[in-house]
């Protein structure tokens, strides 16, 4: 199937920067830091217009609670002066929407860019990323696959071991494997499938994630990271909304998504 032409532009472009991240710094974690990081930066002016808004916000609210408190039974001309009150202080509503927003494809894009396998790979042949990643996870071009082959024959071209994860480990973890059921797993195996002529093959590709407990430690702590981060970030973006308005900043949102 044919990917939408911007989405698969976007990730190929995304793709292009991972590897020459890689290139710069050989080490896949930190690639995918440096990424976030640029992503960031990239969506920092909107980050700083919507912590504006939400400023002014804080400084019209006694104002708006005067209108709807005056126009309590009309609800259209609350709106309508409430409306004329956010042009007069330069408010937008809606500007808390669009960083969260924007950053939905970025992120699903990123996700989609280094998590292996993928068909295609969006990272650029002939790089060091390309080359490290289908050491483990080698495409079917490179094993040799023909359309004209059994399934059977089709796995047995499969590699009878992983090799050893040196270009895509990071904190003791291997970035290509999952937290469950692959860490700690001496038999972890990722699936994949190839197009065989008119059939689809299912594989597995065997892949080093450790082979033991304490293997598992690094990824669990990630993942605990990763949810109080996210947890830190929102009930910090909440102080920062003026009282009263985060539930009605949220129904527009959700709202101007539809």
């Amino acid at each position: 199937m044919t990917a939408f032409a911007p989405w698969q532009g976007l990730l190929d472009g995304l793709g292009w920067v991972v590897a020459q991240i890689y290139s710069v710094i050989p080490n896949f974690g930190v690639t995918i830091i440096v990424l976030t990081i640029l992503i960031r930066l990239v969506l920092l002016p909107l980050g700083i217009r919507q912590i504006r808004s939400m400023q002014h916000m804080q400084i019209i609210q006694p104002k708006v609670k005067q209108i709807q408190t005056k126009y309590k039974g009309n609800k259209q001309r609350q709106q309508e002066e409430i409306m004329k009150l956010y042009r007069e202080y330069g408010v937008n509503p809606f500007s808390g929407c669009w960083p969260v927003l924007l950053q939905f494809p970025i992120l699903i894009a990123m996700y989609s860019i280094v998590r292996f396998p993928q068909h295609p790979i969006h990272v650029p042949e002939g790089t060091e990323l390309y080359a490290v990643v289908v050491e483990q996870i080698p495409p079917a071009d490179a094993l040799g696959v023909t359309a004209d082959m059994s399934p059977e024959e089709v796995r047995a071209l499969m590699p009878d071991a992983s090799p050893t994860p040196s270009g895509t480990s990071f904190l003791g973890m291997n970035l290509l494997c999952q937290a469950y059921p692959h860490a700690g797993n001496p038999d972890a195996q990722i699936g994949d499938q190839f197009g065989v002529g008119a059939q689809t093959v299912d594989v597995q590709y065997p892949i080093d994630c450790g082979d033991s407990i304490p293997d598992r430690i690094p990824y669990y702590v990630f993942a605990v990271l990763m949810f109080g981060t996210t947890f830190f970030q929102q009930r910090q973006m909440q102080k920062a909304s003026p009282p009263g308005r985060r539930r009605s900043n949220s129904r527009r949102c959700s709202r101007s998504c539809r």
